[in-house]
């Protein structure tokens, strides 16, 4: 706040060029260049709704009211290999967020009957289940998503 507008402007350019020097996508054909403007878009979503510092992940379509900035099982699956390729400093927090969950998912496991392991949730922002309408052994695909990131 104490930038002011000028000063915010130039710390958003700053940040955007450095990120369009690490993802940035050239497109050679004339005919697939019209494809440029929503590229960009795509990359900017990802990385505006990724958890920037150690220890978080990506929210699940961002802040929407539906899942309300909650993390969800398949950015493991779905999103992290285009961290790990392109921003993989942003895929190790994402590593480190269910590293740092892995308590509450021994927990689950417990609770869920099983003598060892590890249950982790569907959806959640603090490593507890946040889905009330996932029970029993459902999620337990989870887990090799989370392998396949690691």
């Amino acid at each position: 706040v104490g930038m002011g507008y000028e000063g915010l402007l130039v710390d958003q350019r700053d940040e955007l060029r450095h990120l369009w020097s690490e993802v940035d996508i050239k497109i050679a054909a004339p005919s697939m260049k019209e494809l440029l403007p929503a590229l960009r878009l795509s990359h900017l979503q990802l990385y505006m709704n990724a958890g920037q510092t150690r220890g978080t992940s990506i929210a699940t379509k961002g802040l929407c009211r539906f899942y309300g900035g909650q993390y969800s099982w398949d950015t493991e699956i779905i999103i992290s290999p285009y961290f790990t390729y392109n921003l993989p400093h942003l895929s190790k927090n994402f590593i480190q967020f269910r590293i740092d969950i892995l308590p509450q998912a021994m927990e689950r496991a417990v609770e869920l009957g099983l003598r060892r392991g590890a249950v982790y949730p569907w959806r959640t922002i603090n490593g507890y289940e946040n889905w009330p309408a996932i029970g029993g052994t459902v999620p337990l695909h989870i887990n090799a998503d989370i392998a396949f990131a690691i």
